[in-house]
């Protein structure tokens, strides 16, 4: 019996990918290499059925002997697997031009022979600066071996590292602070801080990377002030093709979480900024990760682009990326997407039909739809309905397990939804306008506080 588990991977494998790896095992230089190539075509098949055990049987076309000598057959499996090991390795090698110049510069040194960084790279990430530290490194190195003495290498290298050092202590420390959105530890960042002291304006100018870190890590620091934001801002457009697309989707994503804290404190102007950050990601390819486009950015974009009332862009951008979102997801987010779509059209038969059939195993998800429904209720004056989907709403979020930040927003949701149909009853309403807007304004977190205050009007 033969243990497919191991060759989970090539399942993963693209079109493109097996075409390639076949013609990998053509170029190599072993003598069994088109049976290794069969062997590949039956595994492949199989695992992409999830069948992971196979009898050493159903190759016996490639090993007519494999019975009498099953020490060859399962000797071709290891080599199968090795081959692609080394086919995956060879992928990754080719995509990073650091990693490559840094093995050329370890042969070179091996071999004594000075070795000059190729004029093609640049600083497109902090993987740069790592790569000059030990170039110079390197250069000082065989200088020493000359009898000579070189400072302005050492110099040289101990600017670069620390340039890398800031860089990836700031990403760190990004990081840091937005779990902290869900973990309420406070992280201690007075050591960086001091660090931080010594960049110079100079510094910034010269290298856009630390800038773009430095500027975001101010700015989630500072979610008061608007200042480092509006600095980060120019340096994304800029740079949006100099850095890789993982680097920036970091970056535009973070950016737009600012935004989005925002706009959740209902300061309108940051719709239009997230959604030209948003556009801009999706332009590029950039907010794709593995080739797919996370279901929570998807709703997300669909959420601020209706709120700009942008219709025909949203249309566009739902049929045109669904195909992009998990496919365990797929069906899910684009049905709830197109009824928000429907929602903002005010086509609110077609609506409350899609949002009532469809099942949604996302707590979050569910309770976005039941959102909708809430509102279409109060905007249609379903008082009887909405009296009943609140109660059915809470009951919901209090008996399911959801993370503090989310069960608040819904709840008060639920609450100052109730609030506002007391107003539209009341005879006295102008007493109680000014009251209810002040409420409105001052909860949180509240996600629909822009609608509510409309209701109000």
């Amino acid at each position: 019996m033969l243990s497919l588990h191991n060759f989970k991977i090539i399942a993963q494998f693209s079109d493109e990918e097996q075409q390639q790896f076949v013609q990998f095992l053509h170029a190599t230089y072993i003598h069994n290499n088109i049976k290794l190539i069969k062997i590949f075509s039956i595994i492949h098949k199989a695992v992409l059925t999830e069948q992971y055990e196979m009898e050493e049987i159903d190759f016996i076309k490639i090993f007519p002997d494999i019975n009498k000598n099953k020490q060859h057959f399962y000797d071709a499996t290891s080599q199968l697997y090795r081959m692609i090991e080394q086919f995956l390795i060879l992928q990754d090698v080719e995509k990073d031009q650091f990693l490559q110049q840094q093995l050329l510069q370890k042969s070179f040194q091996q071999k004594q022979l000075d070795f000059t960084i190729s004029s093609k790279n640049t600083n497109t990430s902090s993987e740069f600066y790592i790569h000059v530290y030990k170039q110079q490194l390197f250069r000082h190195h065989h200088i020493l071996l000359e009898d000579s003495v070189d400072i302005s290498s050492l110099e040289n290298a101990f600017h670069h590292f620390d340039i890398y050092a800031l860089i990836e202590k700031l990403r760190l420390a990004c990081s840091v602070i937005s779990a902290q959105n869900f973990d309420k530890q406070e992280a201690d960042f007075s050591l960086l801080e001091l660090l931080l002291q010594r960049i110079t304006s100079e510094d910034l100018e010269k290298h856009a990377l630390l800038a773009i870190y430095f500027y975001t890590y101010k700015m989630l620091q500072q979610p008061e002030n608007e200042t480092y934001f509006n600095q980060l801002q120019p340096l994304i457009y800029q740079h949006v093709r100099t850095f890789s697309k993982t680097e920036m989707r970091e970056i535009i994503l973070q950016a737009n979480n600012f935004c989005i804290k925002r706009m959740n404190r209902g300061e309108e102007m940051y719709f239009r900024k997230s959604f030209e950050l948003y556009k801009l990601g999706i332009e590029h390819k950039i907010l794709l990760e593995s080739g797919l486009l996370s279901r929570f950015t998807f709703t997300n974009v669909v959420t601020i682009a209706l709120r700009l009332k942008e219709i025909d862009w949203t249309k566009s951008f739902i049929e045109i990326n669904k195909k992009y979102v998990e496919e365990k997801f797929r069906e899910s987010t684009y049905s709830f997407n197109k009824a928000k779509l429907w929602y903002t059209q005010k086509l609110y038969d077609k609506t409350i039909i899609l949002l009532q059939q469809a099942d949604y195993d996302d707590i979050l998800l569910n309770l976005s739809a039941k959102t909708i429904l809430l509102k279409i209720y109060v905007e249609l004056n379903y008082i009887d309905t909405l009296e009943y989907h609140i109660q059915s709403m809470r009951k919901f979020i209090t008996r399911k397990k959801i993370e503090p930040f989310y069960k608040n927003n819904f709840t008060n949701i639920c609450k100052l939804t109730i609030k506002l149909m007391e107003y539209k009853v009341s005879k006295n309403k102008h007493k109680i306008n000014e009251t209810l807007k002040a409420t409105i304004q001052q909860t949180n977190p509240c996600s629909e506080k822009i609608w509510l205050l409309e209701q109000i009007q």
